[in-house]
C-alpha cells in the first residue's frame, strides 16, 4: 500500500507540473525496486524534467524496468531501438521483441506495432496478414483507436480475414467515436451506400463534418492504455 500511495503521488505532482515532487517520489519507489517508477524516473531523465537531461540515465532506468516486466518500459524500448534513440542503435528485431514482450502483457499500442509489423513483414518477422488481423483485433478491443481502424479497414477489404462489412462498420464506428478523423470519413461513406450498415444520409453527414474538424490530441505518456 505505501508503493502504491507513492506512485499515485508521484503520477498527480507529474499532472501538476510539480516534477520536483514527482522525482522524489519515483526515486524512493525505484530504489525499493519498483518497475513502474524506474520507468517513470527514466522518463523525467529523458526529458529534463526536475532533473537534469540524461539520455544514458534514462535509458539505462528503461532497460531495468523491462527487465522486470514493466510493460510501458518493455514499448518504450521499442519504440527507442525502432528509431535509434537515446544512444541505443536502430534496430527493427530488437524492437519487434520488446514490442512483443509488452503485447504479450496487454499494452494495446504494443500489440498494434506488433500488428504493423505482420502486417508489413519488418523487423525479421514473415509477413503475415493474419497474424495481423489477430493483433490488431487485441489492440482494437483494448481501445486503441489507432487499431479499431486498421482493423476495420482489413475486415472490409478482406486483408487477411473474410470480407465483413458489418464488423468493419463496428470497428470504423468505434474508432471514429473515439476522434479518429479516417475512421469518421469511412463511417460516412459506409452509412452513405449502406454497406454493412443501415443507410442514413443524415447521419454520414454528421460524420463527415465532425471528420472535417477533428484534431489529434497526442497521447498522454501515463496514458491509461497498458
Amino acid at each position: 500500500m505505501p508503493a502504491i500511495a507513492g506512485w499515485e503521488e508521484g503520477i498527480e505532482a507529474y499532472k501538476q507540473h510539480d516534477y520536483a515532487t514527482a522525482l522524489k517520489e519515483f526515486k524512493a519507489l525505484s530504489k525499493k525496486g519498483e518497475p513502474r517508477a524506474k520507468y517513470a524516473l527514466g522518463l523525467l531523465y529523458q526529458n529534463g524534467q526536475g532533473v537534469t537531461q540524461d539520455d544514458h540515465k534514462a535509458t539505462e532506468l528503461f532497460i531495468s524496468a523491462a527487465n522486470n516486466g514493466e510493460r510501458m518500459a518493455q514499448f518504450r524500448l521499442g519504440e527507442l531501438y525502432d528509431d535509434g534513440l537515446l544512444g541505443l542503435r536502430r534496430d527493427s528485431s530488437q524492437a519487434a521483441s520488446w514490442y512483443r514482450k509488452a503485447a504479450d502483457q496487454g499494452h494495446a499500442r504494443a500489440q498494434f506495432r506488433i500488428g504493423f509489423i505482420f502486417n508489413a513483414g519488418i523487423g525479421g518477422v514473415k509477413e503475415d496478414h493474419q497474424e495481423a488481423v489477430h493483433w490488431y483485433r487485441k489492440s482494437a478491443e483494448n481501445g486503441l483507436a489507432d487499431a479499431q481502424l486498421q482493423l476495420a479497414q482489413m475486415l472490409f477489404n478482406g486483408d487477411g480475414t473474410d470480407v465483413n462489412y458489418k464488423d468493419a462498420a463496428f470497428w470504423y464506428r468505434k474508432s471514429a467515436e473515439q476522434g479518429n478523423s479516417e475512421a469518421q470519413y469511412k463511417l460516412a461513406g459506409m452509412l452513405e451506400s449502406g454497406m454493412g450498415i443501415s443507410r442514413d444520409h443524415n447521419e454520414a453527414d454528421f460524420w463527415r463534418n465532425k471528420a472535417s474538424s477533428t484534431v489529434s490530441q497526442p497521447a498522454h505518456q501515463f496514458g491509461v492504455l497498458r
